[in-house]
């Protein structure tokens, strides 16, 4: 029998990847996500290894207690197991611990380029936040931080794992609003390994973009606005964010713009299969593209951007 090539998927995170909510450690999502794997590993053997820890933020910070910061205390920790593959899961605690969106922007991409740089082999996953019934401020935050995320993975080139956008109107999986069931776990599970076997990098000339609350988006230097109506029908999406187009669906319009200086020369859009995108605005001074795109009722259509 040929022998299995051993990999290691370390998992950092909080309360979530300790497994609270799943009501038994088989449960925990960073265990089904290696169970998954196994299934269909193709000679590969997958291992766990899990340094989470309950109630832990990205940021340094002292609570819970000292030295259980994912930057600088676990990153330490991930450097020294050298996994073939780690999971970054964390956030959540971070909208109550005080941290700031800028620091947790910053503590969140120095804890990648430094793991990047101590381990350029390993393969880097990173989650989005799952979804909240907190309002208000800490709302606010939960989904500036998936923008920030979402960001850090184009910059770094990391696998993007979108629990958000999974977990999207599944609340009722939150007993106690922060913590997924059992149910909820495996959703986690299923959405980290078919990341895993699907290995799309994001980077930034083509990247993702999803999101739910209204307002005006900025991520890689375009700006995506939602207005009320559209963030109350569902989640927006974008896929493969490039010069050339986009995948999109959302449930109502969604303005789209282009970067400054992104195109020397007019261009205009061109839907698929005759699906109707309006040519949009072009700025002679910013060299930009800005255009109003119609819903799409959920189903994803593809956008040219014709030089």
């Amino acid at each position: 029998m040929k022998e299995k090539n051993i990999k290691t998927i370390l998992f950092a995170g909080d309360s979530i990847s300790c497994g609270v909510g799943a009501k038994s450690p088989e449960n925990r999502f960073s265990t089904q996500t290696v169970k998954l794997l196994n299934e269909n590993s193709d000679g590969i053997l997958y291992v766990e290894k899990n340094i989470a820890v309950s109630g832990s933020n990205l940021c340094d910070s002292k609570w819970p207690e000292d030295n259980v910061s994912a930057y600088p205390d676990k990153l330490q920790e991930l450097v020294k197991a050298k996994p073939d593959i780690a999971v970054i899961q964390h956030g959540v605690n971070d909208q109550t611990a005080h941290s700031s969106i800028g620091d947790f922007g910053w503590s969140y991409r120095q804890f990648i380029r430094e793991a990047k740089a101590a381990l350029p082999d390993t393969t880097f996953v990173v989650l989005t936040i799952t979804p909240t019934n907190r309002r208000g401020e800490l709302a606010l935050f939960h989904d500036i931080t998936n923008t920030i995320i979402q960001e850090i993975a184009a910059r770094e080139g990391l696998l993007l794992a979108q629990i958000n956008l999974a977990l999207d109107q599944k609340i009722d999986l939150f007993p106690d609003g922060v913590h997924p069931n059992p149910a909820g776990h495996l959703i986690m599970a299923e959405t980290v390994a078919a990341t895993i076997r699907e290995n799309r990098p994001q980077s930034p000339e083509k990247f993702d973009f999803i999101m739910r609350r209204a307002g005006h988006h900025r991520i890689m230097s375009y700006v995506i606005s939602i207005s009320e109506a559209t963030a109350k029908a569902g989640i927006s999406c974008f896929y493969g964010i490039s010069r050339d187009g986009f995948t999109y669906s959302s449930y109502g319009p969604v303005t789209f713009e282009s970067p400054f200086r992104y195109y020397l020369e007019p261009a205009k859009f061109q839907g698929e299969d005759d699906f109707p995108i309006p040519q949009g605005k072009w700025d002679d001074y910013l060299c930009n593209l800005t255009v109003k795109l119609p819903s799409t009722g959920g189903r994803k259509v593809r956008v040219k951007i014709i030089l």
